[in-house]
């Protein structure tokens, strides 16, 4: 689950397996995430578990986390636009 602390809004979510060069669709698609608000995100392949997460927020930040274990039951990504 990716929950964001605000203050703005996320567009995009992008994953990639931890071994792979480039990043894969966006997997909110056309929904936005305002603060306050979560959203459960699921990588379409999932042949390992380790993942690149790259999060882009209305304002144009961009947040990448690497080698995220994203078969952990119940974790959830707090994520915020506020690390400018």
């Amino acid at each position: 689950m990716l929950l964001n602390q605000g203050p703005d809004t996320v567009v995009s979510v992008q994953c990639a397996p931890s071994t792979e060069q480039r990043w894969g669709a966006n997997m909110i698609g056309r929904v936005q995430l305002p603060a306050g608000n979560s959203l459960h995100i699921t990588p379409r392949e999932r042949t390992t578990c380790r993942f690149d997460l790259r999060i882009v927020w209305a304002g144009g930040h961009e947040e990448e986390r690497r080698g995220e274990d994203l078969c952990q039951p119940n974790r959830v990504y707090r994520v915020s636009s506020n690390g400018r």
